[in-house]
Parts: C-alpha cells; sequence; structure tokens
C-alpha cells in the first residue's frame, strides 16, 4: 500500500534522523559508514511516526541546545538532509517498525529494552551499539510490520487471536486487522500466532497477548464467524479450538570457538512440540500440551510433564504467563562443569 508524502512529513523526516543520529559519535569512515546504514533503513521506517513511539523516554536535557540540529557536524548534516530529500513523494507503507534500546540485554523485564508494542516479538535487525553525544550506548532493533488475521469474540473490542493464513485477505479498514472469508476451519501457515493472554492465564492485564512461533495449526469453529463492524467476530455460543504445533527457533549465533559459555553450548533443552486449547464468550482451557520435554544442563537430565491440574497464572514480576509442569527429579545437581 502506497502513502502519501509531503513537505512536512519530510521536514519531520530530517527532524527525528537529526535527534536520533545527528549527534552519534564516530571515530572511523567504517564507524560512519554504518551509521549512514542506519539513516537509510531508518528513513524508510519512520515516515509519518512520532519520536515518542521510537525512544522510551527522553530526558529534558536532550531538549537542550547540546542537541540543536545546528550542532551537528556539517557532513552528517549534509547526509541527512540528503537521505531526507530523497524520500518519494509516493513511498510504501513502512514494513518494519524501530525502537531505540539503552540496554545491552534484549527484554522485556528491563525498562527501555523493549517498547510495549514489541513484547514477545522478533528482532528483525539490529544497528549498534552506537556512543551517543552524552556517552550512551544505543543501539537500534527493527520490528517486522505483520498484518494478521484476527478472530474476536463478540461485545470484545480486543481480538482473541490473530494468525496467519494463505487466503486472500481483505483490508476494509486500514487500522483494522485484515479479514477473511467466515468459515468453520482455517489453516494456520507457518509464522507467529498471538493469543489473548486473558485466555491463557485468567489473571493477565487486559490487551497483552502471548505470542507463540509455529510450524502449522488450525483454528476450529462450532459454529462460523460473523462480519460484525468490519471484524471478524464468534457469536457467544461457538466454540473454538485452537491446535498449534510448536516452533522451537534455534541457536545460529554461539561462538564455539571462545572459552566462556561452554556449559550454555553443551546445554540441551526439548520444549514442548504441540499446544491445543479451546475458549468460547465464557470459558478457556488448555486441552493438551504434547511432546518429549526434557533439558540436559551442567550434565543434569530431568524430563518434563504438564501438570493440568493447576491453571496457569500471569506472573507480573517475570512479565510472562507461568504454565504449571511436573520435573522428574527434586533437586538439580551441577554434575559437570567446564566453563572457566
Amino acid at each position: 500500500m502506497q502513502k502519501e508524502f509531503n513537505s512536512k512529513d519530510q521536514e519531520k523526516l530530517f527532524d527525528i534522523l537529526s535527534n536520533l543520529t545527528g549527534h552519534l559519535q564516530a571515530d572511523s569512515e567504517k564507524e560512519e559508514k554504518s551509521i549512514q546504514d542506519l539513516q537509510l533503513n531508518l528513513a524508510d521506517t519512520l515516515s509519518g511516526i512520532n519520536i515518542e513511539t521510537v525512544k522510551n523516554n527522553i530526558l529534558f536535557y536532550e531538549n537542550s541546545d547540546l542537541f540543536f540540529p545546528e550542532k551537528i557536524k556539517t557532513p552528517r548534516l549534509n547526509k541527512i538532509e540528503e537521505i531526507s530529500s530523497r524520500v518519494s513523494k509516493e513511498t510504501m507503507e513502512p514494513n518494519l517498525r524501530v525502537f531505540v534500546r539503552e540496554s545491552p540485554v534484549r527484554s522485556s523485564q528491563l525498562k527501555g529494552s523493549v517498547p510495549a508494542w514489541a513484547r514477545g516479538a522478533a528482532v528483525e535487525k539490529t544497528f549498534g551499539p552506537f556512543t551517543n553525544k552524552d556517552s550512551k550506548k544505543l543501539w537500534f532493533d527493527f520490528y517486522r510490520i505483520k498484518r494478521l488475521t484476527a478472530l474476536y469474540l463478540e461485545g470484545e473490542n480486543d481480538p482473541a487471536i490473530l494468525f496467519n493464513v494463505s487466503v486472500k485477505k481483505r483490508i476494509i479498514i486500514k487500522k483494522l486487522p485484515p479479514i477473511i472469508d467466515p468459515a468453520l476451519n482455517y489453516k494456520a501457515i507457518p509464522d507467529s500466532v498471538w493469543i489473548n493472554s486473558k485466555l491463557l492465564a485468567s489473571n493477565s492485564p487486559p490487551g497483552y497477548y502471548t505470542g507463540i512461533k509455529i510450524k502449522s495449526g488450525t483454528i476450529s469453529l462450532s459454529n462460523a464467524p460473523k462480519l460484525i463492524d468490519n471484524k471478524l467476530t464468534v457469536t457467544g455460543n461457538t466454540l473454538v479450538t485452537v491446535n498449534l504445533v510448536l516452533d522451537q527457533p534455534e541457536v545460529t549465533d554461539a561462538d564455539k570457538t571462545s572459552p566462556y559459555g561452554i556449559d550454555t553450548r553443551n546445554a540441551e533443552l526439548n520444549l514442548p512440540t504441540s499446544l491445543n486449547f479451546h475458549f468460547s464468550k465464557s470459558v478457556s482451557s488448555i486441552n493438551e500440551i504434547g511432546g518429549n520435554t526434557n533439558w540436559l544442563v551442567y550434565g543434569h537430565k530431568a524430563t518434563f510433564e504438564w501438570d493440568n491440574s493447576k491453571p496457569p497464572t500471569f506472573n507480573s514480576g517475570l512479565n510472562r504467563i507461568l504454565i504449571p509442569f511436573k520435573c522428574s527429579e527434586q533437586h538439580f545437581a551441577v554434575n559437570e562443569c567446564k566453563s572457566p
């Protein structure tokens, strides 16, 4: 979808690029080139957005004359002007969204690390760390924007579940998820499924979602949904059953030559391979969690089995939904340690 781009948008883009990249420090041509690559990626991402959505917080001194555009070195300023003016009058809607991270560790449990809108989402790419004029280290995380199909419960404003399908989608209202034809069964394709957290743990805060990466899945309805207010909606007496084949991510960036982290690299963890649950307007429950769940950590072996006698709960300290499992071992023992 194309987006109109006018001179005011261009001016706004210049201001944001100046704010985010104008005062980054570069001690070599290579570092300056990295900043220019960042600027090009930002230019395709930042059109029409506010700086408040990009940064966790803006400190009062960042609005001082120390950070005015006039304080930016001329070559950097010229590059920002060039990139801003290069933006076409007709540009595509951004398919990435950026957040400026101030922590070397990326976790929704750390302030300034992951924004509320990206909790549970995977990062597409990261630029940094860069050192700003105030000596603060900054990382720029880019998140992929995906338009998933949403299924609503009648009377609820937030979707019950969002998923991706291979069938043709229609966008009726830009701010709403795309819709598909009503059916009794939907086949989810490999992607992420986002579940309203209250369907998994009743004490979850409103508006929270749990993201799960899947290989495949099915969403089955006892009654076909209806299109209500341009939303695919299931009525109160409809039972929705969701069966997901889970996709455990592989570790791809471990340094096998490093003397540090040997025990972490030697560890083995096999997560559940399937999740089956159901929900309606009045009830929701997990039916089954499948797979041979086990670990090998510090030479300690253990298996885990889902404990269906206890309900999942939301832990505000961890910002996670905790699903009870029974462990085959009562005590943990460090049987092997190879890290220095």
